[in-house]
């Protein structure tokens, strides 16, 4: 067959304005009940075989009429490019018994998105994204067209940001307008439903189905991580990493970390941050520290309480910086302000020195840093040359993460 070989196409269905000169075919026999009449099970029926001089039934003109305008119909349709949308009650005809495996059927209500069945006598609604249908779409489809924010210190919300829809499983998933929300007191926690979580620890927050349903999953310990999906319809999305195993139907939106009472701390980027839409958030102290009397040549904590609680990604540097003021005893020699990451023995290559007995200006030193992925603490430290006394006051970190 050849590209020239196409028929003309039906403009209208035969026998459009027939009006009361066609009538539907109907599926069950007539034999008995309008002798002479078509169906779907007899076709025409014996009588319109037989000569009315020898008693039989002329066929009617409306059952003609009637089959040709469907059968055309559909032509028409098909001829157009117009898809076919699953059918409950159609399937659920004990004359068709469910759809075949190989079936391409329409979702009934989102525009582009379509269903392969795997199965023969399919009759699951594939809007639920069951185990026998598989969901493709002809779009584009946007991975992420949300942001994962921080509401209060017990919940978080994944809201619409440039539009409203985000990958999963590789089908496209619309965001409510009013978001999906987790409350850290009770969500899913490594795929198990109303569960806290813990003290002190940090999650990767992943966007999963729960009977059709969008829910937010939070993850810590094996199986936690993420990874890139090589998944034929999502490709490149980064999902939770099983093991070495991409988790197609779980799409990473974010990060959060709990304190010591199971809560969040206060803020974006300082206990929540957001994979997609990132945008770059800057952190403080929330109190300065001071400290008198330091003699170590090794950086020293000035207080815990200027420590800056934070989140990063691991593809993206953070900015480390530290200011206040602070001067040695000796004129000559050197104390110095340094911001430190976790630990003492990690100090951020920023700081300032002053080598003489007055106090050095508060002018904040920012650098880039290349900080392993996860939760963090960055907090002000000193330290000075052999025989030297420094003194501390009113000093800060702070801190810049995209998130």
């Amino acid at each position: 067959m050849k590209i020239v070989d196409i028929p003309v196409k039906f403009p209208i269905p035969f026998a459009v304005d027939a009006g009361s000169l066609k009538r539907q075919v109907p599926t069950d026999s007539q034999i008995g009940i309008t002798d002479g009449a078509a169906s779907l099970q007899t076709g025409y029926p014996p009588d319109n075989f037989i000569q009315q001089s020898a008693g039989g039934i002329g066929p009617f003109g409306q059952d003609v009429n009637g089959l040709a305008f469907q059968t055309t119909g559909w032509a028409r349709w098909f001829s157009a490019g117009g898809p076919v949308r699953w059918d409950s009650a159609f399937a659920n005809d004990p004359d068709v018994g469910g759809y075949p495996a190989g079936a391409v059927v329409a979702d009934p209500t989102v525009l582009g998105r379509f269903y392969v069945s795997l199965v023969d006598d399919n009759l699951d609604d594939p809007t639920d994204f069951g185990a026998n249908w598989k969901a493709f779409s002809y779009f584009f489809n946007p991975v992420g067209q949300c942001y994962f924010q921080y509401v209060s210190t017990t919940q978080v919300k994944l809201v619409p940001k440039n539009g409203n829809t985000v990958t999963v499983n590789g089908v496209p998933r619309q965001i409510p307008a009013v978001g999906i929300t987790a409350n850290v007191g009770s969500c899913y926690v490594n795929g198990v439903a109303a569960r806290a979580l813990a003290i002190s620890t940090g999650y990767n927050v992943y966007l999963t189905d729960v009977s059709g349903t969008l829910v937010l999953d939070f993850w810590s310990g094996t199986g936690s991580g993420h990874i890139p999906d090589t998944a034929a319809n999502n490709i490149g999305v980064e999902v939770r990493n099983d093991s070495g195993t991409p988790d197609s139907t779980r799409t990473l939106v974010g990060k959060v970390g709990t304190n010591a009472s199971a809560q969040l701390f206060t803020g974006q980027g300082a206990s929540v941050i957001s994979w997609f839409n990132q945008r770059p958030i800057s952190l403080a102290s929330a109190s300065p520290a001071s400290r008198g009397g330091i003699t170590q040549q090794t950086p020293q904590l000035l207080n815990d309480v200027a420590t800056v609680t934070f989140l990063n990604w691991g593809d993206t540097s953070v900015g480390v910086g530290v200011g206040g003021q602070f001067h040695g005893d000796q004129t000559g020699s050197s104390a110095y302000l340094v911001a430190c990451v976790d630990s003492l023995s990690t100090p951020a290559q920023s700081g300032f020195y002053s080598s003489t007995n007055d106090l050095a200006s508060y002018v904040p030193c920012f650098v880039e840093a290349n900080i392993a992925e996860g939760f963090h603490g960055a907090f002000p430290c000193g330290f000075v040359d052999v025989g030297v006394t420094g003194t501390y006051s009113g000093c800060r970190a702070n801190v810049r993460v995209n998130g």
